[in-house]
């Protein structure tokens, strides 16, 4: 307090005040998750610090938020397999169609379209946008590895996503 008056600046998240507080638990709107946790295609999250310094703090908020609760596992794992299940969709839809040069456009325009919505989820408001922003970022592994048993199908998907981060799908 200054002069009987709370001061209001000690409140504010990336306050001197608050950051020298050295938290036990990490704070999404300061600490970047995606520095603090490795998804797995199986819906788990694995603490991971990328200088090994707040590894306890990634541990910490793993056990008391229990960020490995069923629930949030089956959501997240249901949230991977969505995606590739769309995908694999599309594909198979392109592949048995006898007219193959009119929907390789509905092809292009419905991969499009998954790969939007993806990237549309990672907005902080929505709720698992780290798992769809470390999708983005890990999408060999936990979506094109999936197309083992279709190596054709796996490079078609694979194409897309590379016109479709460069803006050209």
């Amino acid at each position: 307090m200054i002069n009987n008056k709370i001061d209001l600046s000690k409140q504010l998240l990336n306050s001197n005040f608050l950051t020298n507080e050295k938290a036990l638990l990490l704070n999404p709107e300061i600490d970047k998750p995606e520095n603090y946790f490795i998804f797995l295609p199986d819906g788990s999250i694995v603490p991971f610090s990328i200088n090994g310094v707040d590894i306890e703090r990634a541990k910490a908020t793993k056990k008391v938020c229990d960020l490995d609760r069923d629930e949030l596992l089956i959501a997240r794992k249901e949230k991977i397999d969505n995606i590739y299940n769309q995908l694999r969709k599309c594909l198979d839809e392109f592949f048995d169609d006898i007219n193959k040069t009119s929907s390789k456009n509905i092809l292009k325009s419905k991969v499009k379209d998954v790969f939007t919505e993806m990237l549309n989820q990672i907005n902080p408001k929505n709720e698992y946008s780290r798992l769809y922003f470390f999708l983005m970022q890990k999408i060999d592994f936990f979506i094109f590895g999936k197309f083992t048993s279709t190596p054709k199908h796996k490079q078609i998907i694979m194409d897309l996503y590379d016109k479709f981060k460069k803006g050209k799908l």
